[in-house]
């Protein structure tokens, strides 16, 4: 008779493994290899982007402020590529005086 595989240490994973979550990292941009810049953000923006951070870190400890600065930018590239003039950022650059 076949032994059938352990199931020592499994836990609940034998009863989820269908139904496996995606990853942060899987769900969102986030590249596996990562090139550090440094960009000058006025205080209030910066003020907001913590009160967001700690907001998601209550649930999720990984989260780091590079990863909610390079989806929002992601968001604002592909916004650009998809509506040129029509985009956010073209709105706000052609509204500067």
């Amino acid at each position: 008779m076949i032994k059938r595989p352990t199931l020592k240490g499994k836990g609940a994973d034998i009863f989820l493994e269908k139904e496996k979550k995606e990853s942060l990292r899987e769900r969102t941009y986030i590249p596996t290899r990562k090139e550090k810049a440094t960009f000058y953000l006025p205080s209030s923006i910066l003020k907001n982007l913590d009160s967001v951070w700690l907001s998601f870190r209550e649930e999720n400890r990984k989260i780091k402020k590079s990863d909610l600065v390079g989806i929002a930018l992601k968001q604002a590239i592909e916004d650009f590529e998809k509506n040129k003039k029509g985009s956010m950022l073209s709105k706000h650059f052609t509204s500067i005086p």
